[in-house]
């Protein structure tokens, strides 16, 4: 077999590679299966591109021996530490190595594809088709169109709620938005177009699901956006403080007014149009639990395990259980289950990271930066009210997206 052939069958697997890894997200909105599923098959594809990639190697044998990647490493040190005091080591050992797991087949697809320059201008396509298609069937889903639902879930349940069934869909919108628009600006033409209706539909799909999680991730993102712009640009204080308190009240107006049902209990102490009550109930048990062992917690993933987690929540009907499967908040989660010897070093790295790529935006202007600022934002702010940090396609999101954006440079135009 000569070198040509060679060269054209790893091109061959390097464009699927990057098809597999695009679409991966926008699948979520079938489920969780077919987005695992596309992202099994770019690991294999990237695991066939890097045995014959010396470039590829380099690049993530580079990447495991950078600080970051050392930071990260402390962090899961952190809550390695706690496990042994889990009530189930083996549960908790399995969703630590799992995270890791991902992380590394995260890095694994990066390395592959960040040296192929030539796979870059598709993955943004084929990351905004795959979006912009997925979107407007969820849209059209929510709007009365029937079977669209059934469609895309790949089974009969028409007789769910569409705004029910897209909430988790939409969460992955919020976090596909930098994406989007960082693909749209570096393939350019009628891309930036089209990344513009993408981010335009993932609000209408975060706005018509009532995810309120996801509305206050757009917001800190929106935020976040405009600071270090303001901070890059010199532009006036004054004009950032009446644009974000603008933005703050046009969101509390929209959360005050939205189908939010008020109990007024005595055990609420935030407004309850703000946070549901029976999330302010499972706030509270997580906590409770962090003080009855504040180091090393109660177990990765085994809050909704230990006593009293399935108890009714005061005040609310016999269904709503304590801890009906997760705090529903990530700091209170690892906080109650590892501690603060688990929070705080996850703590630092999250913080290290957005501080590196901030300053790298505002001292220097990278724009990949700034959009890998939005996705930190978004992300973990949203992350405060809704899915478990455990949960595998919720980090999976987060890996996924920040892979995509890294991978994708300008210089790759």
């Amino acid at each position: 077999m000569n070198l040509a052939s060679i060269h054209a069958k790893k091109s061959k697997v390097a464009m699927l590679l990057a098809f597999f890894f695009a679409v991966a997200l926008p699948l979520r909105a079938s489920g969780v299966a077919p987005m695992q599923a596309a992202l099994a098959l770019g690991l294999v594809l990237a695991i066939m591109y890097i045995i014959g990639q010396e470039d590829a190697r380099k690049s993530a044998i580079a990447a495991l021996r950078g600080d970051t990647a050392k930071w990260i490493a402390i962090a899961f040190c952190g809550l390695a530490i706690t496990l042994p005091f889990s009530p189930d080591i083996y549960g908790s050992t399995t969703i630590l190595l799992r995270t890791a797991a991902f992380l590394i087949a995260s890095l694994i697809i990066w390395s592959a594809l960040t040296n192929a320059s030539y796979t870059h201008e598709y993955l943004g396509k084929c990351l905004l088709i795959a979006s912009l298609v997925f979107m407007i069937a969820t849209v059209a889903s929510i709007s009365g169109i029937p079977y669209i639902l059934s469609i895309l879930k790949g089974r009969m349940i028409e007789h769910e709620d569409p705004a029910v069934s897209f909430k988790a869909f939409a969460s992955v919108a919020l976090c596909l938005i930098p994406a989007m628009l960082w693909a749209g600006r570096l393939i350019g033409g009628q891309w930036k177009a089209i990344s513009y209706i993408c981010v335009a539909l993932a609000v209408v799909v975060i706005w018509a699901t009532g995810n309120r999680a996801s509305l206050a991730g757009l917001m800190c993102m929106w935020l976040t956006v405009a600071l270090l712009y303001t901070l890059r640009h010199q532009k006036s204080w004054i004009k950032l403080v009446v644009l974000s308190s603008i933005t703050l009240s046009i969101i509390a107006i929209v959360l005050f007014h939205w189908n939010t049902r008020i109990y007024n209990l005595e055990t609420s102490y935030l407004p309850e149009w703000l946070v549901d009550p029976h999330r302010q109930q499972i706030w509270r048990f997580a906590f409770e639990r962090f003080l009855e062992s504040p180091l090393v917690g109660n177990g990765m993933d085994q809050l909704n395990n230990i006593p009293g987690a399935h108890d009714p929540a005061f005040g609310l009907p016999k269904n709503a259980a304590l801890v009906p499967s997760h705090p529903h908040n990530w700091l209170l989660e690892v906080l109650s289950e590892a501690g603060l010897v688990g929070l705080l070093p996850m703590i630092g790295v999250i913080c290290m990271i957005f501080w590196q790529k901030a300053l790298a935006y505002v001292q220097k202007g990278d724009v990949q930066a700034l959009a890998l600022c939005a996705v930190l934002s978004g992300f973990w702010s949203s992350a405060l009210f809704n899915f478990s940090i455990w949960a595998a396609w919720w980090l999976l999101t987060l890996f996924t997206v920040y892979a995509i954006i890294s991978i994708f440079r300008e210089t790759s135009r």
